[in-house]
């Protein structure tokens, strides 16, 4: 569940790659192991996930956790797929690199850190997110 939108899926034995599903990776007696599959054009950002127990005569929910959903450039159905892994390499994964800044007659480059992987800038880019709404208008068009 992100941003008031709800999606609801059944936990099967087979998980489905085109769509929100869950499936029983391993089970004993006391647990249960599950694979959450997203689809490649969902919305990224932040999730709850809820599980819905039923019986005859009980129905409970239970929230099992929060988690980030992000892009993923190593799968072809995403809109960010870069088939290049040398590009994958440089831009995805590159924890430093240059930045360019001037006019067209003087450009001068800077080393940068992206530091992407630190916590608080993956909560910064997701507040910028929230706040803008026209990212997700524009996403539903890629």
């Amino acid at each position: 569940k992100t941003n008031g939108a709800k999606n609801e899926f059944a936990i099967t034995s087979l998980g489905n790659k085109k769509s929100w599903s869950a499936a029983v990776t391993e089970r004993d007696l006391h647990s249960w192991n599950i694979s959450v599959t997203t689809p490649a054009n969902a919305v990224i950002g932040r999730y709850t996930l809820l599980l819905r127990k039923s019986t005859k005569f009980q129905h409970s929910i239970h929230k099992l956790g929060d988690f980030i959903l992000l892009f993923n450039p190593w799968c072809p159905e995403d809109s960010v797929f870069l088939n290049n892994e040398a590009q994958r390499q440089e831009y995805v994964l590159s924890e430093d690199g240059i930045i360019y800044w001037g006019t067209e007659n003087s450009i001068e480059s800077y080393p940068w850190n992206y530091e992407q992987c630190d916590k608080a800038i993956l909560d910064i880019c997701l507040k910028l997110l929230d706040v803008n709404s026209q990212g997700l208008e524009d996403s539903s068009k890629a």
